[in-house]
């Protein structure tokens, strides 16, 4: 019974997140529906708490939290609580509110069911089998983003949105593909990626990367299997580094012939060769670290980034970090997550725990500096909830 009520909890854990993703990569695109965001937002958590409920009514009454949850969330409300005394006007930034909502909305519970779950193998068949939504869902959101006239609900010329939330299924279609070795998997990959190269940044290409040369490094297929993926991925990239001006100009013809209008941002920049630039990342580092110099030790309490940045972001978890709890405490903190889920991942016999944890790990830390907020990265959130 407990196995049975195990696999729905995680079920519905993953549906909660792919239903959030998916209505990332849509509303983020299409000003007529934008407005709707916050109803379609209680609607996802309204679903998803009735489907808990029936799942607690089903299988009976018994919650189980485990004493390091208990713990670590106790800590965590504290901190706001504190912080928000300390500094009553946080309140006011909206990017403080989204810091609150997100962590509730897609940590909280994993947080809380995760270390719980006697079988966690499921979790990641559930993605498997969710990835077909939200491939969907990524092929609907370009079509929205060029009906919305080339530009996301911001103005831009490229969506930022969508190559955050989409490079999650991509990594995950991809996983599936190195499993089953189904075709459409690969091709389902190949689309979204395309989708992300043409509307979006260039940070996500870095999770893709890291996937592909992580997973063949750790892979448990034989030496020639790694080998070969190692050269392919070398005659790629070298390809690429030697031709890349014509290979950029061909895909770009492309773009403006059947995507009339659309100029993608990553592709631009690579052929002015910016594609290494921050974006203005640096200039707001900067000015973020003079400000966590004044209290290096303490930081400045949950919200820290957002209150010296005077309402804007930091950019970076690891500058969220410390802003949040200082050098020193920040720094522990994030050393000892990473300890934790290297010895997990080490320590673990279950093939679909390892496989979870290296997809999460590969789309959260090879832009640990560069994207992300403390209280806002759930895939940092649940590689500590499989730790816990």
């Amino acid at each position: 019974m407990n196995s049975m009520k195990d696999r729905r909890l995680s079920k519905i854990l993953v549906l909660q997140i792919c239903l959030f993703t998916a209505k990332n990569m849509i509303f983020s695109n299409y000003n007529l529906i934008m407005s709707y965001n916050t109803i379609a937002n209680i609607l996802i958590i309204f679903i998803c708490a009735a489907l808990f409920g029936v799942c607690e009514m089903k299988y009976g009454l018994t919650l189980r939290i485990n004493n390091r949850s208990i713990i670590l969330l106790s800590c965590v409300a504290i901190f706001w609580v504190l912080s928000i005394a300390f500094h009553p006007y946080l309140i006011r930034y909206g990017y403080i509110i989204n810091d609150i909502t997100e962590f509730v909305a897609y940590s909280t519970l994993a947080i809380i069911i995760i270390p719980n779950l006697s079988d966690k193998n499921e979790l990641l068949d559930s993605f498997y089998k969710y990835s077909y939504f939200l491939f969907v869902a990524a092929m609907i959101a370009i079509v929205l983003f060029a009906i919305n006239g080339n530009k996301d609900i911001n103005g831009l010329r490229y969506s930022m949105a969508y190559g955050k939330n989409g490079v999650f299924p991509c990594v995950i279609l991809l996983s599936k593909f190195k499993r089953d070795r189904k075709i459409y998997d690969l091709a389902m990959t190949i689309a979204i990626l395309f989708g992300i190269i043409s509307i979006s940044s260039r940070f996500p290409l870095l999770y893709v990367a890291a996937y592909i040369i992580v997973s063949a490094i750790f892979s448990e297929q034989r030496s020639a299997w790694k080998l070969t993926i190692a050269i392919l991925f070398g005659i790629i990239m070298s390809s690429f580094y030697l031709f890349q001006k014509e290979i950029v100009g061909f895909i770009l013809a492309i773009l403006n012939k059947y995507l009339s209008g659309v100029s993608s941002r990553t592709l631009q920049m690579l052929l002015s060769g910016e594609l290494i630039l921050d974006s203005g990342r640096d200039v707001i580092h900067q000015r973020l670290l003079n400000e966590i110099n004044k209290h290096a030790i303490t930081g400045y309490g949950a919200g820290g980034a957002v209150l010296l940045l005077n309402g804007e972001l930091a950019h970076g978890f690891l500058y969220d970090s410390w802003a949040n709890f200082g050098y020193i405490f920040g720094t522990t903190i994030i050393a000892i997550s990473i300890l934790a889920i290297i010895r997990k991942y080490r320590t673990t016999k279950e093939r679909n725990i390892k496989e979870l944890m290296l997809i999460l790990g590969c789309c959260f830390f090879p832009t640990i500096s560069l994207q992300d907020g403390f209280w806002t990265a759930y895939k940092y959130w649940w590689l500590v909830a499989l730790c816990l």
